[in-house]
């Protein structure tokens, strides 16, 4: 059926945009009505081959088609069946036309899965085929929506997930653009990398976290050093206000309600719970609630002083003396035996007149310029030039 359907695509070219919409219709109704139908990875490969034969510049009916037949295939849960042949129709697309870029970036974010690993697994192996196919003016445009929420999957408890995103930036191409735009992404992933570097329960992920922010202090030691100190100083003031809010609580309650304060529970009793941040309130009344983002600081124990810091503070500076004592070697400096400065100073051409013209003053120049290197005017004198002459 599949190659029947094919064939009369082909051949009949009246009928090939109605077939176009048909296949658009079952897609939407596939994806918005009842979410079952057996012939959609069929029409997708159809489809594959129809996507490489359309003209450039594409036509409206063709980008509608993508946004209102394709895109919307990435909302039913069971998209295992069909992805590949859909992931590689949405990479013909964005070959056909770079601008349909954020177009599709912002889509797959839109219809993000929060829940199912699985899927998650598929769309980070979308986003890596899209992203080899991606100019690099477009990437420009999408990198910090994308990499925000590539931050979300680094944090994740599902190793799997976050081994995939690692993988990302390990391909060539991927990673040329990682560089060439590492001012804007590296702030926004370094906190994720961090905190998967210190916290997972996975080593081996905890393992690959540390490699890949070397990864990064490779490309840019200069912008590592400013991100790593800009980190450091953004969570040593977040901590101080978390202190100073639980402060300006409890004198407020110790002032008006002392009663509804209760002791705070020592460092050798938080760490034996499950979830210090389901018991512990810092001995505030259930009711105060201190933002998420104050409690993770107490939850991570951050300390700017740890030894993780040290040893990446440690690599900057190592990698940054590098740099500047990297020296090209000048012409003029490479080492010279006297035998061969003496062999310069007498040859003599085989052409007259040029013998003629190194007669006239050639000797000057050779005994200027050697002269004034600083190596041999100590060891070759002019008595010893009359000597040998």
């Amino acid at each position: 059926l599949k190659t029947t359907l094919h064939r009369i695509y082909g051949k009949f070219l009246s009928l090939r945009g109605f077939i176009r919409r048909q296949i658009k219709f079952i897609f939407q109704t596939f994806a918005l009505e009842h979410e079952y139908h057996n012939g959609i990875a069929e029409l997708l490969e159809i489809l594959g081959s129809i996507i490489n034969g359309f003209t450039l510049p594409l036509k409206e009916e063709h980008k509608e088609f993508l946004v209102q037949g394709l895109i919307p295939l990435h909302k039913p849960k069971n998209i295992v069946p069909y992805h590949p042949q859909l992931s590689y129709c949405v990479a013909q697309f964005l070959e056909k036309d770079p601008s349909l870029t954020e177009l599709v970036f912002k889509a797959l974010i839109r219809y993000w899965p929060v829940a199912n690993t699985r899927k998650q697994l598929l769309f980070l192996t979308e986003m890596e085929d899209l992203l080899q196919v991606v100019e690099p003016e477009q990437f420009v445009v999408i990198q910090e929506l994308l990499f925000r929420k590539l931050t979300e999957a680094i944090v994740s408890p599902a190793f799997q997930i976050v081994e995939k995103v690692f993988q990302l930036w390990h391909h060539e191409y991927i990673l040329n653009l990682i560089a060439a735009n590492i001012e804007v992404i590296l702030p926004v992933v370094f906190p994720s990398l961090y905190f998967t570097a210190k916290n997972h329960w996975n080593k081996a992920i905890r393992a690959m976290a540390a490699n890949d922010i070397r990864l990064f202090m490779d490309i840019d030691t200069n912008i590592f050093g400013r991100v790593l100190d800009n980190y450091k100083n953004d969570r040593m003031k977040e901590k101080e206000e978390r202190e100073k809010r639980v402060e300006a609580w409890r004198n407020l309650f110790q002032a008006t309600e002392p009663d509804r304060l209760t002791p705070q529970v020592d460092e050798k009793a938080q760490t034996e719970r499950e979830d210090p941040l389901l018991y512990d309130n810092e001995g505030l009344p259930i009711t105060v609630k201190i933002p998420h983002h104050l409690n993770h600081i107490s939850a991570d124990e951050f300390d700017a002083n740890e030894q993780f810091f040290k040893e990446l503070d440690r690599l900057t500076q190592i990698r940054i003396t590098d740099t500047l004592n990297k020296k090209l070697r000048e012409k003029e400096l490479l080492p010279m035996n006297r035998d061969t400065w003496e062999a310069m100073y007498q040859h003599e051409s085989l052409d007259p007149d040029q013998n003629d013209n190194d007669a006239g003053g050639e000797g000057d120049y050779y005994s200027d310029s050697f002269s004034g290197s600083g190596s041999y005017t100590d060891d070759y004198t002019e008595s010893d030039s009359g000597d040998e002459h």
